[in-house]
């Protein structure tokens, strides 16, 4: 008895099923996991792609994934409406320390104590522009995470819709 080395006895095996088959590309029939590729990276016409097919594990993992950052983009636009509404009532406080002061120098009389309200109407509008300035800052950062829970959302609707192409049996 002859014995055969691996690779002359996969090359007789390969001549063998192809006198049977009509078509080389016929044989990606009997293996769902593979599938020929023309791509210019391969010369050969028998060159073998894996398939990527999208699980239920998939959508779910990216369906969490939605739902963190819609939740972060929730948390950061309560954050700045609670900083705006603090910014309004600090320019509130920051008008009526000013209208004082600003009848105090009208008035004319000045002294230390003036000055150090006129300070203190000073420091109070400045912080309530800063407090605005953060709360800006945080509308513009809720604005891009809600953006990129949209997208994420969308990515998640593109891989339910291959799920159901990948596993026609999950439809029903």
């Amino acid at each position: 008895m002859m014995k055969l080395q691996p690779s002359t006895a996969v090359l007789l095996f390969s001549v063998l099923l192809s006198s049977f088959l009509p078509c080389p590309h016929s044989i990606a029939a009997f293996s769902p996991q593979i599938r020929f590729s023309r791509s210019p990276q391969h010369r050969s016409p028998f060159a073998v792609t894996k398939l990527r097919v999208t699980t239920e594990e998939d959508v779910v993992a990216l369906l969490k994934e939605s739902e963190k950052l819609a939740a972060e983009a929730l948390r950061l636009r309560q954050e700045a409406e609670a900083l705006s509404s603090l910014a309004e009532e600090m320019a509130a406080n920051a008008a009526s320390s000013s209208e004082g002061a600003s009848e105090y120098l009208k008035a004319g009389n000045l002294s230390l104590s003036g000055v150090a309200e006129t300070q203190v109407a000073m420091d109070a509008s400045l912080n309530a522009g800063n407090a605005l300035e953060n709360a800006i800052v945080l509308a513009e950062e809720a604005d891009l995470a809600e953006g990129m829970a949209a997208e994420a959302l969308k990515e998640v609707e593109e891989a339910f819709e291959k799920h159901l192409i990948d596993f026609p049996e999950a439809d029903e």
